[in-house]
């Protein structure tokens, strides 16, 4: 029961770490992309 719980627990961490990530890179291209346009 605990290794599943455990399992789960990464998981979302894992998940959770990647959005934000995602999250990042797309900010930085579209603030990159308004200091192009100036």
């Amino acid at each position: 029961m605990a290794s599943i719980v455990a399992c789960i627990a990464g998981f979302l961490s894992g998940f959770v770490t990647l959005a934000a990530y995602a999250c990042c890179r797309a900010y930085g291209a579209a603030s990159r992309a308004e200091e192009r346009e100036r």
